[in-house]
């Protein structure tokens, strides 16, 4: 069984897939200015499988002062799979964007998310000199927290990440966040799918495994994600990737 329901400009069209269900989000704005406010609630229920992916890359305009607002609240129930897998989000200078991510796992739930971030529009040169992000992440897994995580940049991120201890350069970003109930013992997989092509890693805690990737050229990370996806998968990438 499933329900949708859409109220705004925010769209979802759901594609099955044999036993699985995709979901595509669409924002025919096309990005996202000062004032927006979004919220996606979404339910997995009992052994359902649900892949999520955008049919294009999130773009995040300049402000002329309030902030772009989202709110993701996930339940995924038991024996249950979700895959968050959206297109990169870009972010233009000047932009105002805060986000808060929260989620319940069931203890046998399996939870695969992965996002990347872009500063700014590589192809043109853009230079972030007037930005501001704030993305919170909970996650509790059968009711306790087992990852607890905060983003935020302020002011000129661009010559920030410039710096060897931030991002050495790097214009872009992935995070990949897996859980499940044999994580640690997944550890192994994640790296032995993460590739070469751009500077990466991954590790495992309390049933979490986190991976991170940077590159400073955006395109070449959206291919390694893509290859990645494929061998940790073992199927492709959502349409659209």
């Amino acid at each position: 069984m499933e329900r949708l329901s859409e109220r705004g400009g925010y769209r979802a069209r759901v594609i099955h897939e044999g036993d699985r269900c995709d979901a595509v989000f669409l924002n025919p704005a096309g990005g996202l200015v000062g004032g927006d406010q979004i919220g996606l609630d979404l339910t997995v229920g009992d052994d359902a499988h649900l892949t999520i992916t955008t049919a294009a890359a999130e773009r995040v305009y300049r402000s002329d002062g309030p902030d772009a607002d989202v709110r993701c609240r996930f339940s995924v129930g038991p024996r249950a799979v979700l895959e968050w897998l959206p297109q990169q989000t870009v972010l233009y200078d000047g932009c105002r964007y805060h986000r808060r991510f929260d989620a319940e796992v069931a203890p046998d739930a399996r939870v695969t998310l992965l996002e990347m971030l872009a500063l700014g529009r590589h192809a043109s040169g853009e230079v972030l000199d007037d930005v501001v992000v704030r993305d919170h992440w909970r996650i509790r897994r059968g009711g306790r927290l087992v990852l607890a995580e905060a983003l935020r940049l302020i002011g000129p991120v661009s010559s920030m990440c410039d710096h060897p201890a931030i991002g050495a350069g790097a214009r872009s970003s992935a995070t990949l966040v897996h859980v499940t109930p044999d994580a640690e013992s997944d550890l192994e997989r994640v790296r032995a799918c993460l590739g070469d092509a751009t500077v990466c890693g991954a590790s495992a805690v309390d049933g979490v495994v986190i991976a991170r990737w940077l590159a400073t050229e955006p395109m070449a990370l959206v291919a390694a994600l893509q290859e990645f996806l494929v061998r940790f998968r073992g199927r492709p990438a959502p349409r659209g990737w």
